[in-house]
């Protein structure tokens, strides 16, 4: 599968703001991104607001099985750098994708949350400056 991160801006009329939505498959909707409480959150992954990307595990260990002939996978990457040395510079990111559970999704969803949704309004200094910008050098 695709991985579908997707960004929706909305300028408000009368340069009142932005308002920003988020939506990631397999990880989280528009409908968590508009959540108004912090407590809300843990409670969003109960009803299936935010979810653990499996798509994302599933198909870097697919990768990972294919590239080294199925030597190394997520569940044993210690292998990696003995056997395998061209993938030790995305080791960190291949431990990161391993050990992603529900605590570190919440902390993770929460970071961007706290700063564009909640469906709160940002001026436009704000908007270019921790939105557009950071963005843009992705």
């Amino acid at each position: 599968g695709n991985h579908v991160h997707a960004f929706l801006v909305e300028q408000l009329p009368n340069r009142l703001g932005y308002r920003v939505y988020q939506a990631n498959r397999g990880a989280f909707g528009v409908q968590a991104w508009l959540l108004r409480r912090p407590w809300e959150l843990s409670q969003a992954f109960e009803r299936g607001l935010l979810m653990l990307p499996h798509e994302l595990y599933n198909g870097m260990n697919h990768r990972l099985q294919n590239r080294t002939n199925f030597k190394a996978s997520l569940a044993n990457l210690e292998i990696v750098d003995k056997q395998f040395p061209g993938y030790t510079p995305i080791l960190p990111y291949l431990r990161f994708v391993r050990d992603y559970n529900k605590k570190a999704a919440i902390q993770n969803f929460r970071r961007a949350w706290s700063q564009f949704g909640k469906g709160q309004v940002l001026s436009w200094e704000r908007f270019l400056r921790t939105f557009l910008v950071p963005l843009s050098n992705l």
